[in-house]
């Protein structure tokens, strides 16, 4: 990779980390999407899942630890109820999207500036030792393995399209990959659900 792309990737790193407040983040999330070709695909992985992570703090943080702050159109600013996040949770869904509707003056979310404590995941007990982090390992891998399986079913379509006139035996081939790919790719996005 070169010198600037490694500069390039640190730097949007930098920015995902010091990042506090939600519409930045979405703003990031059209920025970051636009780079898939730009960097070796685990780089864009990695990247990719950071922002994942940090979003998660605001979509669907720990409710007992909300610690989150909701901006006015006026420059007011609350704090974001337990009750707020729990509301959310139970009508699944995304804790902004629930915060839009309730305070239809809000303009954006807020968290603390410095460390962030991630999401525990409500489904599960407290982490103890390593297990959160197993669990959350194992989300990443499948977001990198579910974006690889994308790409291929990109190339494999642009591969069908470009021999469908030429070599009939070989997109017959390459429709049953793309139908084997769709269907991994189901089960991908069905384990997240």
């Amino acid at each position: 990779m070169e010198g600037d792309g490694q500069n390039g990737y640190h730097r949007m790193l930098t920015r995902i980390e010091e990042m506090n407040r939600y519409r930045g983040l979405l703003a990031l999330q059209e920025e970051i999407s636009k780079m898939h070709g730009k960097y070796p695909f685990s780089v864009y992985a990695n990247i990719k899942g950071r922002l994942s992570e940090k979003l998660r703090v605001f979509e669907d943080p720990n409710c007992a630890e909300v610690g989150l702050k909701i901006l006015f159109m006026n420059g007011s600013r609350i704090n974001v109820e337990e009750a707020d996040c729990i509301n959310a949770r139970d009508r699944g869904m995304k804790l902004p999207n629930y915060l839009y509707i309730k305070y239809p003056n809000a303009v954006d979310f807020e968290i603390p500036s410095g460390p962030i404590k991630g999401q525990i995941s409500h489904a599960e007990p407290a982490p103890e030792g390593g297990e959160s982090k197993k669990t959350k390992d194992f989300y990443i891998a499948v977001d990198v393995f579910k974006s690889r399986v994308e790409y291929m079913i990109r190339l494999v379509d642009r591969m069908e399209a470009l021999y469908a006139g030429m070599i009939p035996a070989i997109v017959d081939i390459l429709r049953e990959i793309g139908k084997n790919l769709r269907e991994l790719y189901r089960r991908l996005v069905a384990l997240r659900a």
